[in-house]
């Protein structure tokens, strides 16, 4: 039976992977902490999260200790550590503009730093730092894999940089003494009270766009990241990094099975790469539509980026959900949650 005092801290908890894995943790009856902003009401975020999965809700989130602070303040990240054995590090900044990459720079980058700086002088016994494959290189012959290493270039999303820079951090506290794990999960399918993971893919379908640029990538529920960090803490697994991911699919696959669980009957036309408009296409479908326009970005929506998830299915047999049932079930979800909310329906509303 877990210890009764909180010794879990996770950063980020109020995000997709943080909410759903603090509610894992206390389902399995850990006492937490959640490092939160001051900004926001983050009980009330988790609160609607929790009511998802659970009539306990109440009971659950009394388990919870909340810590208020930042990431770039060092004494607020010291007082939250106090009496903490394990860290899980879900925080991080995904910048739209070229502006906000210089923040993502610093909340990602420095305030990792400041996190693994604590957390050595504080004794952490293991800590569990979220990325994303975005941080892997790129293989023109094949699946991607766990040692496929990303070299930074100029023309490199602001986000990617930043979490490279977060890993190195990581890896430094490993190399100091830090027992710690990297695990980067894909393109995550999510509820989420500020906004679903997969929002951006959902409200292309619901505007009937049609067109889309070729290229592949992997996807994955969020249940499935939450439990792969629950068990590979509970192993105490360390000096390792994994790759979660259910499933590798074309774009317009991905994009037919969106269709078909919003009850949205599109046919769609795949553009070329090279085609005029399909930086500007592929930009509002990954990235926002507030993103810079780069060479990066059409790159991409030429690329096939698959991943191997071997590695973790080696490490802990986990089934992983088919990403059809992860998109069914996160529309189902963020429904029910917009509903407690008092908000419209999320896909009137997309």
């Amino acid at each position: 039976m877990p210890d009764s005092s909180p010794t879990i801290l996770i950063t980020g908890a109020t995000g997709l992977v943080g909410s759903h894995l603090l509610y894992r943790l206390a389902s399995a009856g850990y006492q937490t902490r959640a490092f939160v902003r001051k900004t926001g009401d983050y009980r009330q975020v988790l609160k609607s999260v929790f009511l998802l999965y659970s009539d306990n809700t109440q009971r659950l989130l009394e388990s919870v200790e909340f810590v208020e602070g930042d990431l770039t303040d060092i004494p607020s990240i010291q007082a939250a550590l106090k009496g903490i054995t394990d860290v899980f590090h879900c925080a991080g900044s995904q910048p739209g503009s070229i502006l906000e990459r210089n923040a993502a720079l610093k909340l990602n980058g420095e305030g990792t730093a400041n996190l693994i700086n604590c957390s050595l002088e504080a004794g952490i016994n293991w800590l569990g730092h979220i990325s994303t494959v975005e941080t892997l290189g790129s293989n023109p012959e094949g699946l991607i894999d766990e040692d496929f290493f990303w070299k930074p270039a100029p023309d490199v999303s602001g986000f990617a940089v930043s979490k490279y820079v977060a890993e190195q951090e990581v890896w430094r506290g490993f190399e100091e003494g830090l027992p710690v794990l990297i695990v980067n999960p894909s393109f995550i399918f999510g509820p989420s009270v500020s906004g679903s993971g997969g929002e951006v893919l959902f409200k292309f379908i619901r505007n009937k766009h049609r067109k889309f640029t070729p290229g592949s990538s992997g996807y994955v529920g969020v249940w499935d990241v939450a439990e792969t960090l629950y068990t590979l803490f509970e192993a105490k697994v360390t000096g390792q990094r994994f790759i979660v991911s259910s499933e590798n699919l074309e774009t317009g696959d991905l994009l037919r099975l969106i269709s078909k669980q919003l009850n949205i009957d599109l046919s769609f036309e795949m553009l070329s790469p090279t085609r005029t408009g399909s930086v500007n296409l592929i930009t509002r479908l990954f990235q926002g539509k507030h993103a810079a326009r780069t060479n990066y970005a059409l790159k991409n929506a030429a690329e096939s980026r698959s991943y191997d998830n071997a590695r973790i299915i080696q490490e802990i047999s986990i089934p992983f959900m088919p990403v059809e049932a992860a998109i069914e079930k996160t529309i189902a979800l963020q429904k029910k949650l917009e509903a407690k909310e008092n908000k419209k329906d999320f896909t009137d509303s997309l």
